[in-house]
C-alpha cells in the first residue's frame, strides 16, 4: 500500500473482524507511554509521531488512546466510572491523565486538518463521542489544564458541533441536587461561540435559555462559575451580533436580535436584580456590568420602557458604591440604556434627566488620562451621553452645564466647560439662542484664576469667535482675557508632550489665531490692543500684542482702511504717539524677552505714519537692518544694540525738527522710569535715552529738571550707575555748563558745615551706602562730561573738575571700593580729555598734577585694593605722566617702587586680554612700556649703591623667566633692563687687590643672550647683542685683557650687527650668519674653565619660547662642541643626558621640529666619547621616547661611528639577555631590551644598508636567538614621571628589530610581514611570525635564503637551548614548505637537514620536523624517489609515536599531503597497510585525529580510477556509516572532513550532481536534511552502500555518544523510508530488518539523552508509515 493511500483501507480490516497488527499497537502503546515523559519536547515529538500514525490508523489510534486512558483510570480509581462526577485527586495522580490528553490535542488537530475522520462513519462518531466524554470528564475533574482540552473540543466543533454540544450541554443543565456546573464547561461554550460563531448560533437560543435558568440557581459563593458565565454572555452576544451583521451570508437569514429578547430580558434581569446586588467583589461587579452592557441590545422595548428608569437609577447609584474602578463599565451600561430609551420614547427619561446629567457630568469631570485606556474611554462615553441627550433635551443640558459652571468648584467648572466646548461644535443654527446664554455665562466668569479653567475659556473664546459672538464691549472683555493670559510668566517653562502648554504661549497662539483666521474680530482688536502696550502690568504681553498689531496695521494700510489712522485722544492709556514711541523704544532695548524686539520693530515700521509723518522714510531704511541683525544673532550684543537704538532716537528727533516733540519725549521717558525694575536693562536704557533727548532740547530749565530726575533715578538701589554718567556725558556735549552746575548743586546740596572729610559732605538718610553711591554717580558723571565736552569749554572747567571733585575724592577713596573705582576711572577720563586740551593749548598745565599723581601712586602701593583697582590706577598713572610738566625725581622713584611689583603680574593680565580683546591688550602693552622705562632708571640707582656680581646675578635671575616669554614686549623690556644694568656695571666696576679673578655669572648670562641674539624681534636682537658684547668686555676686564684686544675680537659681532640687524631685516633673520659670528667669537674669547658653564646655559636655552632662538642655541652649541668637545670628555654622558631631557620637553612645544638638530649635537659628543653616549642613552626609560629615537637615528651618520655603535649594541644584547627568577619566571635584562630597541631605531633610519648587507647572517641569527629568549620573558620598569610600572614586551621589541633589519636592506614587503598580535607570547607565536617572514622572503628576497639557512644550522642541533633549536628548526621548516624559493638543491638539503631531527628529544621539534618534511612534494621526481623510503619511515614512526599525540596527528596530516606525490603503484600496494594503520583513529582517537583519518580517505580518491575505483569504493563501504554519522560532529574539522570525503565517494560512484550539492551543503541545516539528499541518489552503487549501512549502523544505537545514537535513528529511518530502495527481488524490506530498526528506535524512547528520545519519538511515525505502506 502506498504512503498516500486512504486510511479507510486499514479500517476495513476491522470491519471484517480481522484484528489490527499487534506490532502497531505496540508502537502506539510505546508512543502513548512516551507521551507521559517529563520532558515537554519529548512529549511533543511523541505526539507528532502519534498523529502520523493516526493519519493511517485514525480509528486504532483513537481506540488505543481511549483504552490506555481507561486502563490508567481503572488503575488509579477502579471503582470510578469513566464518565460522571468524580471526587478530586492529588496532583501526582492526575498528571498522567493531563499528559495523555495533551498528546491527544495534536492528534485531533492533524485528523481534522487532513480530514482523516469520516463524519458519516458510525465508528468514528462513536469513538469521538467517547473521547469527547472523556475530555469533558477530565475537564470537569480538573486533572489537566483546561486550555488543550478546550482546544480539542473547539477543533472538533467545526465538524462535530452537534456531538460537542451533546457532551457539553449534558453538564450545562440546571438541577436541584445542589451540584455545581463546572466553569470550564461554560468557558468551552464561550470559546466555541468565539471560534465558530456561524455553527454555534443555532444552539445559542437554547444555551441562553439554559444560562438564564442556571444563573437563577447559581449561588453567591460560586464566584468562578459566575465569572465564566459573565464572560460567556459577552461571547454569545458578540457571536449573535456578528451573525446578524453578516446575515446575508448566513444559512438562516431570518435570525434577528429580536429572537433573543426573551432570553436577554431574563438574563439582564438576573444580572441586574440578583447578581449585581449580591456580588461582593468589585471585580465581579465589573464583569457583571460588562455582561449587562453586552445584553442591552437584546432587551425588549417593553422591558426598557417599564424598567429602564429604575435600572438607570440603580446603575447611577453604583458610581458611588463601586468607586472609580468600575466607572467605565457603569458608563457603558448607562450610555447604552440611554440610547435604547431615547430611541424607544424620549419622554421616559424626563423624570430622571437630572440625576443622569449629574452622573455623566461627574464622569466628565474626571481628568482625562491619555496613558489609561479605560479612563479615556469612560470620558468619551460620558460625553457621548451628553451628545445623545442634547438631541432631545438641549435646554436642560445647556442650563445645567451653565449652572455647574457658575456655582461649582474648579473641577466641576472644568468639566462643564469641557462639555460646553464639545457642544459648541454644533452648527450655529442648531445652537440658536442658547449660544447667547453660553456667551453671557462665559463673559461673567472672565475673572477666573484657575489655569485649567482659563485654558478651556480661551479655547471656547475661539469657537465663539467662529460663531460671531465677539463684538462690542463684551468682545473687548474676551480679548482682555486673552491678553492677560499672555502676561503669564511661564512662557519659558519647559513642558513635556503630555503636559499642557504654558498659558502665555497658549494665549499668544490664540491671539494670533483671532487676528489671522477668525472673521469679524478686528473691531475689538484695532486699535484697542494699543492700550496694553502702555500698561506696565502687560509688559510680558507686549510681544504677542505687537505681533498682532503689526498684522492688523499691515492689513489696514494695504487696504487703505480709514481706521488705520488712530485717534489717540479716544484711548485711555496710549494718549499720544510720543508716549507709544518712547515706551516701545525702551522695551526694544531688551529684544530677546519673548522675542519682542522683532515684533516691536515690525509694528513700528508699519505704524510709522501714526507716530510722525516725517519718520517713514528714515524708518523704512533703518529698520530692515535692525531686524536682520536680530534675526541672525542669538544672543545679541546689547552694547552695540543700544548704540544703534540711541542713534535711531537721535536721528528721529533730528528728522522731526520739533522742540515740542523732543520735550514731550523727554517727559515721557522720565515718567516711565517707574514702569521698570531698577536693575533692568530697560531702565538703564531709558536713562541713557533721556541724555540723548536732552542734547536736542534748548530749554535750560527743562534740561536741569531732567538732570535732577536722572540723578534721583540712578540713586535707586540696583540701577546701573554708569547709565546716569553716560546720560550726563551725552548732555555735556552741548550743555557742559548746565551739567557742571547741576553736579555742583547736587554736591553742595548735601554739604554739612562742620564736615572735615569728603565723606562728611554727603550724609543723607540712606546712610553710608547711599553716600558712596551718590558720590560714585557724581564722579562717573564728571568723567563722562569731560570725555564728551567740547575742548574750549573743557579747559574752562578743568580746575573746577580737579579741585572740587577729583582731588578730595582721591585723598579719601580707599575707604570705599566703589568710590575708589569711580574716581580712578574719572581721573583716567579727565586726563585723557586734557590731552586734547593740551594739543589745543600747548601752555595748558593740569591743575594739581603732582598731588593727583602722588595720590594715585598711594593707591597703587596699597596691597589691600583689588586687582581691578590696581589696573585702573596703572591706567590713570599712564595718562597722567603723559601730561606736562615732567614729574620730579622723587615722585618718579616712588612711582617705580610701586610699579615694579605690579609690572610682571600685569603681563599675565595682558596675556588674558590678548585672547579677549586685542585693543585692550595693545593699550595695556603701551602703558606697561612706559612703566618699564621708569623701572630702568630705578635699577640704575640700585646698582650704583651696590656694585657687586651678586647684584647683577640677582637682577638677571629675576629677569631670566621674562627673557624667554612669548610676549615680545616682555623680552624687549627684560633685555633693555639688563642692558642698562650691565652698562652701569661695566662703567663703574673697579677691581682691586682681593677682587675675584673672573666674572662668574658671565658665561651663563652669555648663553642666555645667545638665545636673544636670535630673537625674531629686531629690537630684542640688537639689545641682546649689545648685552653679550658688554658681558665679553666685563670678562675681559676680569681676565686682565686690554680693551683693544677685546674690541678686536668683537669686531666680527659689530660687522654682523650691521648686516643682520638693520632696518631692512625687520621681520627677517639671518640665523646662519649670526650663529657663525657668535661661534667664532665665543671659541676665541671663552676660557677653558667657562666652556662647560656656557654649554650648560645653551642647553637651557633649548626651552626658549622663540623658535629662532632655540635654533640659534643649537647652532652655537654645535659650533662649540665640534671644535672644543674634547675639553668636556668626562662630562659627555652628563651633557648627553641633559640634552635628551631637554628634547623631551621640546617634544610638546612648537620647537619639536628642531629636536633633530639637537640630536646632531649629541652625535658630535659621541664622536668624542662613543661609549659614554651609548651607555648614557641605554639607561634612558623604556620605551624610548621620540627624542631618544632621534638621537639613535643621528648616530647612524658615518660608517665608523655607526659600526662602533652597532657592535656595542650587539655586544650588550647578546650577553645573557634574560634571567630566571626564584619563582621560575623569566625577566629580560634592561640593557638587552634597550640595545635591541636602539638597534631597531638605527635600522629604521635606512642608513645602514651597506653594513646590514655585509653582516646580514650575523645580525639575523643574533635576532632569532634573542627573539627565542625574549618570547617568554617579561620586562617591567617603574616610570619616573608617573610613578607607575610600565610593562613592555621584549618579544615585540625583538620582532621590531627583525622587521627593521629587512627594511634596512629594502625588503619592505618582508618587513611588513613580521607582525604579532599579542605582547605576551610563546614559541608558537614566534613560529607563526617566522613563518610569515619566510614566506615573504621566498617571494621577494630569495637570495637571502642561503644566508638564513647557513647562519641557523649551528643553532639547530647540539647543545643549543630548546627554545633556540625550536626557533631555528621552525625557520628551516618554513623554508621547506615554501619550496626554498624554487632552489631545488637548497630544498633537498633543507629536507635532509630536517630528517636529522626526526628523533630530537623535544616533542615540538619532532613535530616541526614532520611538518617540514611535507616540502618533499615540491622536490624533483629524482629527489622524491631518493627520499621516499626515509620519509615514509619517518611518518610511520610519527603515527606510532606514543609520547606525543600531537606528533601522531601531524604524521597523519603529513601522510595525507605526501601521498599524492608518491608513485601510484606504491599507493596501490600500500592501501591495505594504510587502512590498517588509519582505521583505528575513527573510533579510538580524538576529534583532530579522526578528522585527519577521514581526510586520508579523501586523499586516496585521487587514485580511484580504473580497477582501483572498485577497490576504493569497497574500502569506503566500511567507513561510509561513520563518515555520515560523524558529519554533524561538533568538531568542525571532523564535520568538514566527513562532508569532503562523502563528496569524493559520490564522485567516485559517478554521481557528480549529488557531489556538487554536498559540496555546497551547510551542515548547520541538520543531519536529517543531509540524509534527504543522500537517499535521493539513484546510483546502484550508492544504493548498495546504503543497504549495507542498515547493518553497520544498528550497533550505533548502543553508542556512548548521544549524537551518534540520534544520527543513527535519522539515518536508518531515512534509508528505510527511501522510495525505491528495495533490496533483492522482494516487494519491500525484510520485515525482520524493519522490525529490528523499529524495535531499536522504540528502545531509544527510554534513552537518558533528551535529544535522542525526542528524535526516536519523532521518527517512529515514519517507520510505522513505512510498515503500513509495505503491508
Amino acid at each position: 500500500m502506498s504512503r498516500t493511500s486512504s486510511p479507510k483501507g486499514s479500517e476495513a480490516s476491522s470491519e471484517d473482524g480481522i484484528n489490527p497488527d499487534l506490532k502497531i499497537k505496540t508502537v502506539i502503546h510505546s508512543l502513548l507511554e512516551t507521551c507521559r515523559a517529563d520532558e515537554q519536547e519529548v512529549r511533543q515529538a511523541a505526539s507528532h509521531s502519534l498523529s502520523l500514525v493516526g493519519r493511517h490508523y485514525p480509528l486504532l489510534v483513537l481506540q488505543e488512546w481511549f483504552s490506555e486512558y481507561s486502563k490508567e483510570k481503572q488503575t488509579l480509581s477502579p471503582s470510578s466510572p469513566i464518565s460522571g462526577r468524580r471526587p478530586s485527586v492529588s496532583p501526582s495522580q492526575v498528571q498522567p491523565f493531563g499528559r495523555l490528553t495533551s498528546a491527544l490535542q495534536p492528534v485531533i488537530t492533524v485528523l481534522v486538518k487532513h480530514s482523516s475522520l469520516d463524519p458519516g462513519d458510525v465508528r468514528h462518531r462513536a469513538i469521538l463521542g467517547q473521547i469527547m466524554a472523556v475530555v469533558v470528564d477530565e475537564m470537569l475533574r480538573g486533572s489537566a489544564k483546561g486550555s488543550h482540552l478546550d482546544s480539542i473540543l473547539v477543533d472538533l466543533g467545526g465538524t462535530y458541533m452537534d456531538k460537542v454540544m451533546d457532551v457539553l450541554l449534558v453538564h450545562f443543565q440546571p438541577n436541584n441536587t445542589g451540584s455545581l456546573i463546572n466553569p470550564l464547561v461554560v468557558e468551552c461554550l464561550a470559546s466555541l461561540a468565539y471560534r465558530h460563531p456561524t455553527q454555534c448560533v443555532p444552539f445559542l437560543k437554547a444555551i441562553l435559555s439554559t444560562t438564564a435558568h442556571v444563573m437563577k440557581s447559581t449561588k453567591l459563593p460560586e464566584v468562578a462559575l459566575r465569572t465564566e458565565i459573565c464572560k460567556a454572555i459577552c461571547r454569545f452576544s458578540e457571536a449573535i451580533l456578528d451573525y446578524v451583521s453578516n446575515i446575508n451570508e448566513m444559512p438562516d437569514t431570518s435570525v434577528t436580535t429580536a429572537h433573543f429578547q426573551t432570553e436577554g430580558d431574563t438574563i439582564y434581569d438576573t444580572l441586574y436584580t440578583t447578581w449585581l446586588s449580591t456580588a461582593k467583589e468589585t471585580k465581579m461587579k465589573t464583569l457583571i456590568l460588562e455582561s449587562m452592557a453586552a445584553c442591552t441590545p437584546f432587551l425588549s422595548r417593553d422591558n426598557v420602557l417599564d424598567h429602564g428608569v429604575t435600572m438607570i437609577l440603580a446603575l447611577l447609584a453604583l458610581y458611588k458604591r463601586l468607586g472609580s474602578v468600575a466607572n467605565l463599565e457603569i458608563t457603558v451600561c448607562a450610555s447604552q440604556l440611554i440610547d435604547m430609551m431615547t430611541s424607544a420614547s424620549p419622554a421616559v427619561l424626563e423624570t430622571i434627566l437630572d440625576p443622569i446629567l449629574q452622573a455623566m457630568f461627574i464622569q466628565v469631570c474626571i481628568p482625562a488620562d491619555y496613558t489609561s485606556h479605560s479612563i479615556l474611554k469612560n470620558h468619551h462615553e460620558a460625553i457621548r451621553s451628553f451628545d445623545t441627550l442634547m438631541k432631545y433635551y438641549p435646554e436642560k443640558v445647556v442650563s445645567g452645564l451653565l449652572l455647574k459652571f457658575d456655582n461649582s468648584d474648579d473641577k466641576s467648572r472644568v468639566g462643564a466647560l469641557t462639555v460646553v466646548k464639545h457642544i459648541l461644535n454644533l452648527p450655529t443654527k442648531t445652537l440658536n439662542y442658547r449660544l447667547d446664554e453660553i456667551t453671557r455665562a462665559i463673559h461673567q466668569n472672565l475673572g477666573e484664576q484657575n489655569s485649567s479653567v482659563r485654558r478651556l475659556i480661551a479655547q471656547i473664546i475661539v469657537v465663539l469667535g467662529d460663531h460671531g459672538c465677539l463684538s462690542g464691549e463684551s468682545g473687548k472683555d474676551f480679548i482682555d482675557f486673552i491678553v492677560k493670559m499672555c502676561e503669564e510668566g511661564d512662557r519659558g517653562t519647559e513642558f513635556s508632550s503630555t503636559a499642557p502648554e504654558p498659558l502665555a504661549i497658549m494665549g499668544d497662539n490664540i491671539l494670533q489665531l483671532l487676528t489671522n483666521s477668525v472673521v469679524g474680530v478686528e473691531p475689538v482688536l484695532w486699535p484697542y490692543l494699543l492700550e496694553y502696550l502702555m500698561q506696565d502690568t502687560s509688559t510680558l504681553a507686549v510681544s504677542a500684542v505687537s505681533k498682532s498689531l503689526a498684522v492688523l496695521s499691515i492689513k489696514k494700510q494695504a487696504a487703505e482702511d480709514p481706521e488705520f489712522s488712530v485717534k489717540f485722544e479716544n484711548l485711555q492709556y496710549c494718549t499720544s504717539p510720543v508716549v507709544l514711541f518712547s515706551r516701545l523704544l525702551v522695551l526694544a532695548s531688551n529684544p530677546q524677552v519673548n522675542g519682542r524686539g522683532i515684533n516691536i520693530l515690525k509694528f513700528l515700521k508699519s505704524f510709522a505714519p501714526n507716530i510722525h509723518f516725517g519718520l517713514k522714510e528714515l524708518w523704512d531704511s533703518r529698520f530692515p537692518l535692525l531686524l536682520h541683525y536680530l534675526d541672525q544673532h542669538e544672543p545679541v550684543d546689547l552694547h552695540q544694540w543700544h548704540n544703534w537704538l540711541l542713534d535711531l532716537l537721535t536721528d528721529s528727533l533730528v528728522k522731526m525738527e520739533d522742540q515740542d516733540w523732543c520735550m514731550k519725549m523727554g517727559n515721557c521717558l522720565v515718567h516711565q522710569f517707574n514702569m521698570y525694575e531698577n536693575s533692568s536693562i530697560e531702565k538703564s536704557f531709558a536713562i541713557k535715552s533721556v541724555g540723548k533727548v536732552l542734547v536736542q532740547i534748548q530749554s535750560n530749565e527743562v534740561i536741569l529738571n531732567h538732570l535732577s530726575s536722572l540723578f534721583l533715578a540712578a540713586l535707586e538701589p540696583g540701577v546701573q550707575e554708569e547709565s546716569c554718567g553716560i546720560a550726563f556725558g551725552s548732555t555735556a556735549s552741548t550743555h557742559l555748563n548746565l551739567v557742571m552746575d547741576k553736579l555742583d548743586t547736587l554736591y553742595k546740596s548735601q554739604v554739612k558745615k562742620k564736615s572735615t572729610t569728603f565723606f562728611g559732605l554727603l550724609r543723607d538718610k540712606a546712610g553710608e551706602q547711599t553716600q558712596s553711591r551718590s558720590l560714585a554717580i557724581i564722579l562717573h558723571s564728571v568723567g563722562q562730561a569731560a570725555k564728551n565736552a567740547p575742548t574750549p569749554e573743557l579747559e574752562r572747567f578743568a580746575e573746577k573738575m580737579i579741585k572740587d571733585f577729583l582731588a578730595p575724592a582721591l585723598f579719601t577713596c580707599r575707604e570705599s571700593e566703589k568710590i575708589q573705582e569711580s574716581v580712578l576711572a574719572s581721573v583716567s577720563e579727565v586726563a585723557t580729555a586734557f590731552h586734547s586740551v593740551h594739543k589745543h593749548n600747548p601752555y595748558f598745565v593740569m591743575p594739581q598734577q603732582e598731588e593727583i599723581l602722588s595720590s594715585v601712586i598711594a593707591v597703587l602701593q596699597d596691597n589691600l585694593i583689588s586687582l581691578k583697582s590696581k589696573q585702573m590706577a596703572l591706567i590713570a598713572i599712564t595718562n597722567l605722566i603723559q601730561l606736562p610738566p615732567v614729574i620730579s625725581q622723587l615722585t618718579r622713584c616712588s612711582l617705580l617702587k610701586a610699579s615694579f611689583n605690579t609690572l610682571f603680574n600685569s603681563f599675565l593680565e595682558a596675556d588674558c586680554f590678548k585672547h579677549e580683546d586685542y585693543k585692550v591688550a595693545s593699550e595695556l602693552e603701551k602703558k606697561l612700556t612706559s612703566i618699564a622705562d621708569s623701572l630702568h632708571i630705578l635699577i640704575q640707582k640700585l646698582l650704583k649703591q651696590d656694585m657687586e656680581q651678586s647684584t647683577v646675578d640677582e637682577i638677571f635671575t629675576m629677569l631670566e623667566t621674562w627673557l624667554r616669554l612669548d610676549q615680545p614686549l616682555s623680552r624687549e623690556l627684560s633685555v633693555n633692563i639688563l642692558q642698562g644694568a650691565l652698562d652701569v656695571y661695566a662703567k663703574n666696576v673697579k677691581l682691586g687687590v682681593g677682587s675675584p679673578t673672573n666674572f662668574t655669572p658671565g658665561p651663563y648670562m652669555i648663553g642666555a643672550m645667545v638665545a636673544r641674539c636670535h630673537d625674531p624681534s629686531l629690537t630684542v636682537r640688537r639689545t641682546a647683542l649689545a648685552c653679550l658684547q658688554t658681558l665679553l668686555r666685563i670678562l675681559g676686564v676680569y681676565e686682565g685683557l686690554s680693551p683693544e684686544t677685546v674690541e678686536n675680537s668683537l669686531e666680527q659681532l659689530n660687522t654682523m650687527n650691521v648686516r643682520c640687524n638693520n632696518l631692512e631685516m625687520t621681520g627677517k633673520i639671518d640665523r646662519g650668519a649670526i650663529s657663525d659670528a657668535l661661534v667664532n667669537v665665543l671659541n676665541e674669547r671663552i676660557q677653558h674653565n667657562h666652556i662647560l658653564t656656557l654649554l650648560d646655559s645653551l642647553v637651557d636655552g633649548l626651552l626658549d619660547s622663540q623658535l629662532t632662538s632655540v635654533s640659534g642655541c643649537i647652532s652655537v652649541f654645535e659650533g662649540l662642541v665640534s671644535v672644543r668637545g674634547s675639553e668636556v670628555f668626562q662630562n659627555v654622558p652628563g651633557l648627553a643626558s641633559k640634552l635628551h631631557f631637554k628634547m623631551t620637553m621640546m617634544a610638546v612645544d612648537e620647537t619639536s621640529d628642531l629636536m633633530a638638530k639637537v640630536a646632531v649635537n649629541i652625535r658630535y659628543l659621541a664622536v668624542h666619547n662613543c661609549r659614554g653616549v651609548v651607555s648614557s642613552l641605554l639607561r634612558a626609560e623604556m620605551p624610548f621616547d621620540q627624542s631618544a629615537k632621534l638621537i639613535w637615528t643621528s648616530l647612524t651618520e658615518g660608517i665608523k661611528l655607526s659600526t662602533d655603535v652597532l657592535d656595542l649594541l650587539l655586544e650588550t644584547s647578546g650577553d645573557h639577555p634574560v634571567r630566571q627568577t626564584v619563582h621560575g619566571t623569566y625577566l629580560a635584562e634592561p640593557l638587552a631590551v634597550s640595545s635591541i630597541s636602539a638597534l631597531t631605531i638605527m635600522l629604521d633610519s635606512h642608513k645602514l644598508e651597506v653594513i646590514c648587507r655585509e653582516e646580514f647572517g650575523k645580525i639575523f641569527s643574533h635576532l632569532i636567538v634573542v627573539s627565542s629568549h625574549f618570547v617568554n620573558a617579561r620586562f617591567e620598569r617603574k616610570r619616573s614621571d608617573a610613578g607607575v610600572v610600565s610593562t613592555i614586551s621584549p618579544f615585540i621589541i625583538a620582532l621590531e628589530a627583525l622587521r627593521s633589519l629587512f627594511s634596512s636592506i629594502n625588503c619592505l614587503v618582508v618587513s611588513h610581514s613580521i607582525t604579532a598580535d599579542q605582547t605576551h607570547a610563546d614559541l608558537q607565536t614566534l613560529r607563526a611570525v617566522l613563518g610569515r617572514m619566510v614566506r615573504s622572503v621566498v617571494i621577494h628576497a630569495p637570495h637571502l635564503l642561503q644566508l638564513m639557512v647557513s647562519s641557523l644550522l649551528p643553532f639547530s642541533y647540539g647543545s643549543s637551548p630548546d627554545c633556540v633549536r625550536e626557533a631555528s628548526i621552525s625557520v628551516l621548516r618554513c623554508i621547506s614548505l615554501e619550496k626554498a624559493g624554487g632552489d631545488m638543491v637548497l630544498l633537498s638539503s633543507v629536507i635532509s637537514a630536517l630528517l636529522k631531527g626526526i628523533s630530537d628529544p623535544a616533542g615540538k621539534v619532532r613535530e616541526l620536523v614532520l611538518e617540514g618534511l611535507v616540502g618533499v612534494e615540491h622536490c624533483t621526481v629524482a629527489d622524491i624517489d631518493t627520499l621516499a623510503e626515509a620519509l615514509v619511515a619517518g611518518y610511520v614512526q610519527g603515527i606510532e609515536d606514543e609520547k606525543s599525540s600531537d606528533v601522531a596527528l601531524v604524521a597523519l596530516k603529513g601522510l595525507c599531503r605526501i601521498l599524492p606525490v608518491l608513485p601510484a603503484h606504491y599507493v596501490h600496494n600500500s592501501i591495505d597497510l594504510i587502512s590498517l594503520k588509519v582505521r583505528p583513529y575513527f573510533e579510538m582517537a580524538g576529534n583532530e585525529h579522526r578528522a585527519a583519518a577521514v581526510q586520508l580517505y579523501k586523499t586516496l580518491a585521487k587514485f580511484a580510477e580504473g580497477s582501483f575505483r572498485t577497490i576504493y569504493l569497497d574500502h569506503c563501504q566500511s567507513i561510509l556509516g561513520p563518515v555520515l554519522l560523524y558529519s554533524t560532529s561538533s568538531h568542525k574539522e571532523t564535520s568538514k572532513a566527513c562532508l569532503a570525503t562523502l563528496e569524493v565517494i559520490l564522485e567516485a560512484a559517478k554521481e557528480p550532481d549529488l557531489a556538487y550539492q554536498i559540496n555546497s551543503f551547510n551542515i548547520i541545516k541538520g543531519f536529517d536534511q543531509l540524509m534527504d539528499k543522500i537517499i535521493g541518489c539513484s546510483s546502484t552503487e550508492i544504493n548498495s552502500m546504503l543497504e549495507s549501512l542498515i547493518g553497520q549502523c544498528l550497533g550505533y544505537f548502543r553508542s556512548s555518544n548521544p549524537n551518534l545514537r540520534r544520527n543513527a535513528v535519522i539515518l536508518l529511518s531515512k534509508v528505510l523510508c527511501k522510495p525505491g530502495l528495495i533490496p533483492g527481488d522482494k516487494d519491500g524490506f525484510d520485515e525482520e530488518l524493519i522490525t529490528g530498526v523499529l524495535g531499536g528506535t522504540l528502545d531509544l524512547l527510554k534513552d537518558p539523552d533528551i535529544e535522542v528520545r525526542k528524535t526516536a519519538a519523532l521518527y517512529i511515525g515514519d517507520l510505522v508509515t513505512l510498515q503500513a505502506n509495505q503491508s
